[in-house]
């Protein structure tokens, strides 16, 4: 059975927003035994209702950057990198987060919540059209990580023989994110892993005592 792992998302957007935050908070959760550290990823950052009003927000690449470079045992990763950045980019940004980090990355990887972040980038903004930019990055950034001389063409992108260095420490898994029916293909299709959408303590403690409750209700009608 897998171990049980714990992580944290940095307070590096809204209200809260603060460097030295994130730095010292993600030092304290290496002290505590925390497992990793995560940030979102914007491009045109709006807060979510609950989130308040303030549209601050500290780019989370530089983020994991800076603690990767203060922390030994914590993996940093994206909850979830959206993909506005051109792919090239993207595989560098990563791969130079795995050398800073010594290998300790996870890309988490969404569609994105918000279509106008998209259009600011001149992107389309349907949910299957953004689903299909994720599978593009995924291939192209695990294509540029393993060493290949790339070249590709679409209605997105279009570059030849473009390759990468230095590569990242070790593989960089790609956890797909979301919690849809289409969010688990996309897992399935080509993701490493799965991540959830953030919920808070408390309605995850109404969802375990919703499931304990039934499971205890089927055990009693047998």
């Amino acid at each position: 059975m897998a171990a049980l792992k714990f992580g944290l998302v940095l307070p590096h957007f809204g209200q809260y927003a603060s460097v030295e935050k994130c730095l010292e908070g993600a030092i304290k959760a290496e002290t505590y035994g925390f497992d990793s550290v995560w940030v979102r990823d914007h491009l045109v950052f709006t807060p979510y209702d609950m989130e308040g009003t303030d549209n601050t927000h500290i780019e989370g690449l530089l983020v994991l950057s800076a603690v990767a470079a203060v922390t030994k045992n914590l993996t940093v990763g994206t909850a979830m990198t959206i993909c506005h950045r051109n792919p090239i980019h993207l595989a560098q940004c990563f791969a130079a987060l795995s050398r800073i980090a010594n290998g300790r990355v996870i890309m988490g990887m969404g569609l994105g919540g918000f279509p106008h972040e998209f259009a600011a980038a001149g992107l389309p903004t349907a949910p299957a059209e953004r689903a299909h930019l994720a599978r593009i990055n995924a291939d192209l950034c695990r294509r540029l990580w393993a060493g290949e001389r790339v070249s590709y063409q679409d209605n997105y992108y279009n570059f030849q023989d473009v390759e990468l260095k230095p590569a990242p420490v070790s593989p960089i898994p790609i956890w797909c994110g979301g919690s849809t029916p289409a969010a688990c293909r996309r897992v399935v299709a080509f993701g490493d892993g799965g991540g959830c959408r953030r919920e808070s303590l408390w309605r995850l403690l109404q969802s375990a005592w919703r499931i304990s409750g039934t499971f205890l209700k089927r055990l009693d009608a047998r």
